[in-house]
């Protein structure tokens, strides 16, 4: 299976929520891959730059996909059959009409979605000697010309990247006289095979995944986004107790090309356990869980490793219910109506907005109405300017400079400092309170005391751990965000004995 950022397990969603006249039209410089039912990015509309495992779980549905937009620098792959099996086409650019693809319209199961950084140099074939006359972009193997723009029997030209070797064969499903071309062709008069005569091409494409970054094994991070601590294991780990990464502090994993991984609840593969092909930036919304994994399992062998990396690239990612849980929607660009994200209209309760960027959330479609500024993680909308699920369209704004990046973050992180965590000893931030800053690794010898902590308040750019036990042992939860009710959590009402304090940049 090719590599891509993440596979979403999606929920369906009823057609009769999303109107059929439903659609964003494409703009210049729009940042998210978009998919289309009807050609000419027209019809029912879906907003996904993760991926789908099947399109029968959307509002695009199977067999239904007739266009696509994909933004500079994405690699989309589309799969005749659902979970990434089957023929396939992979896309760098933008196509108003698939039926002019090897995979055709309506055929389309699955997608895989993922942001390489630059696209390769494709295949250019031409109708006319020296490069003119109609031309098609390729990338892949194509087994019959027919059908495509070009067409069958009319290539007389063709430009071949470095390093790429294609081979043009007379007949269709690679049959017939071929010639091997190892660069650029002006007139295939001059070659064995002569001009309008190719009906198929294969492709040996070794640059076709050059910026893809492969991993020796499976790499763990305790933060979201493939962010923080990180520790690359090649082989089965039965305890991580004694790892650099740690016990319980997994939040997002990285799975390279040939391999699998499973993670387990307890060490010595013990427990719950949910097995992964893929990365994904964020073990919330998995059977799993965050901050669960003590224990995995590495099967399979990692293909070799690239010779180029590409920077990860950060983007937005809304979630429908508070404290950063529920389904998400990863974003890069403006969306002017949340109806097209998994998310939904009405439905965004918490968001991650990455150091440099900020987010205008407006209360109708097409960025009109009631407005609020984001410019940094939100667990809970309610009590905000907006409102908990009020949200319809969202735009993504961002500053490039560096150091305006790194001097917001610093502010944030200052200014959370100050402010401290606030514990209560009743639920809705009732009751005795005290603010702490620091670690407390025993709340029997702290002012507030032990076992009294019913609610509390966690100020963004900060993460708190709260232990059933004293010295940060027993069970334990994370908080990212205020919490007015702990007894519906894992954690509980009125258990804390210790409690760990980290300020994030």
């Amino acid at each position: 299976m090719k590599p891509l950022m993440k596979v979403l397990f999606l929920v369906s969603i009823p057609l009769c929520c999303l109107p059929l006249a439903a659609q964003i039209s494409v703009r210049q410089g729009d940042e998210n891959v978009i998919f289309y039912r009807e050609r000419g990015f027209r019809g029912v509309t879906m907003v996904e730059n993760e991926g789908v495992r099947n399109f029968s779980d959307t509002p695009i549905g199977n067999d239904r996909l007739s266009s696509v937009h994909v933004p500079p620098g994405f690699q989309v792959t589309l799969y005749r059959d659902a979970r990434f099996r089957g023929e396939s086409v992979v896309l760098y650019h933008s196509e108003r009409d698939l039926s002019r693809t090897s995979l055709g319209a309506a055929q389309a199961s699955s997608a895989e979605v993922q942001w390489i950084g630059n696209a390769p140099q494709p295949i250019t074939v031409f109708s006319e000697p020296g490069y003119r006359g109609n031309r098609e972009d390729y990338y892949e193997t194509l087994s019959n010309f027919d059908g495509s723009t070009i067409g069958n029997d009319r290539i007389s030209s063709v430009r071949v990247p470095n390093g790429v070797t294609v081979t043009l064969y007379q007949h269709a499903h690679f049959r017939g006289r071929s010639v091997v071309l190892r660069g650029d062709a002006p007139n295939l008069a001059r070659t064995g095979l002569g001009v309008k005569e190719a009906s198929s091409m294969r492709v040996d494409y070794p640059g076709l995944n050059l910026q893809i970054k492969a991993f020796a094994g499976v790499t763990l991070f305790d933060d979201y986004g493939f962010t923080g601590r990180r520790e690359t294991i090649e082989v089965d780990d039965p305890d991580l107790r004694d790892n650099r990464i740690g016990n319980d502090r997994i939040r997002s994993i990285r799975v390279p090309r040939g391999l699998s991984v499973t993670l387990y609840e307890h060490v010595h593969f013990g427990g719950r356990s949910e097995t992964f092909s893929s990365s994904d930036d964020d073990l919330g919304d998995n059977r799993i869980g965050l901050d669960r994994v003590s224990s995995l399992k590495v099967f399979g062998r990692a293909l070799p490793a690239q010779q180029l990396e590409v920077e990860e690239r950060p983007g937005v990612r809304i979630y429908a219910d508070s404290k950063f849980r529920g389904h998400s929607d990863l974003l890069y660009g403006d969306v002017s109506d949340l109806a097209y994200t998994q998310v939904g209209p009405r439905r965004l309760s918490s968001l991650r907005v990455p150091p440099g960027f900020r987010v205008v959330l407006y209360g109708q479609p097409n960025f009109r109405g009631r407005s609020q500024i984001v410019d940094g993680d939100m667990g809970d909308l309610d009590g905000s300017r907006l409102g908990n699920d009020r949200a319809r369209s969202l735009r993504i704004e961002r500053s490039n400079t560096p150091v305006n990046r790194y001097r917001d973050r610093v502010q944030r992180r200052d200014r959370a400092r100050k402010r401290g965590i606030v514990l209560y000893a009743r639920p809705n931030f009732q009751g005795d309170h005290q603010t702490i800053y620091e670690d407390v690794a025993n709340l029997k010898r702290h002012p507030f005391g032990n076992d009294r902590l019913f609610s509390i308040k966690v100020p963004h750019g900060c993460r708190v751990t709260l232990y059933r036990d004293a010295h940060f042992k027993g069970r334990s939860e994370v908080f990212e965000a205020n919490d007015p009710v702990l007894g519906d959590n894992r954690i509980g009402a009125g258990q804390a004995s210790s409690i760990r304090v980290e300020w994030l940049d």
